[in-house]
């Protein structure tokens, strides 16, 4: 397996019979191997829209989502919701009508 390793797990969790794959019998092992590290970089490289990110994060506490299960820390979370002022109208709006994230 060169990739989905997650996809794997989540599927064995559930106690699915079947995972949709795609079978690189294209590739040379060379360039299955630069596959998997080059998969790995661009998850290490994403980047969030912090502002989206903080509104989320509220609208999912609000729903009742143990926060923990999003695998931030509580630092994280509060580094999150402290540092983030809204941006938009909209967001303004929507952060106004929900209580702070975090208590201390």
């Amino acid at each position: 397996m060169i990739a989905g390793h997650g996809r794997v797990l989540a599927a064995r969790k559930l106690h699915l019979q079947k995972v949709p794959v795609i079978v690189a019998t294209h590739l040379t092992d060379t360039e299955k191997r630069a596959y998997a590290i080059a998969d790995n970089k661009i998850a290490l490289n994403a980047g969030w829209d912090e502002q989206l990110l903080k509104v989320e994060i509220q609208a999912l506490k609000n729903d009742g989502v143990n926060l923990e299960t999003l695998g931030f820390s509580e630092e994280e979370l509060m580094s999150y919701w402290t540092a983030l002022e809204p941006t938009s109208s909209r967001t303004k709006i929507r952060l106004q009508n929900h209580p702070p994230l975090l208590y201390r």
